[in-house]
């Protein structure tokens, strides 16, 4: 009987002993759970964050490209205003000897038209 005693209370102390198990099993399991979710809210905040920054990253590239973009049709108009004012001084340049051959010929009919009055 004394053993029968001695096995019940074995017995007992085995299953307080797995109770305690489960009981520590189950809070391990709900800690796990808590620290998962924060670690997933976590994440997520980090990853909201870095989508931000990616759309604000891809904003200025946009607007860096517009900026290349409005640039180059400036260029292209600069490099049409040393074009023009090219132009401008060849006709200038032109303008300036028919200016000095028609003087020459006014000279000349001037001179013509004295010599015919004597």
């Amino acid at each position: 009987m004394e053993w029968l005693s001695e096995n019940k209370k074995s017995l007992k102390e085995d299953l307080q002993s797995a109770k305690d198990c489960q009981k520590a099993i189950k809070k391990k399991g709900t800690n796990e759970e808590k620290t998962t979710t924060r670690l997933k809210k976590q994440l997520q905040e980090k990853l909201n964050k870095v989508a931000e920054k990616n759309k604000a990253l891809l904003d200025l590239q946009r607007k860096i490209n517009e900026g290349e973009e409005k640039l180059l049709e400036l260029r292209q108009k600069t490099s049409r205003i040393f074009e023009l004012e090219a132009k401008i001084k060849e006709l200038e340049r032109t303008m300036a000897s028919r200016d000095e051959t028609l003087a020459a010929r006014d000279k000349a009919l001037l001179t013509y038209q004295r010599d015919l009055e004597y």
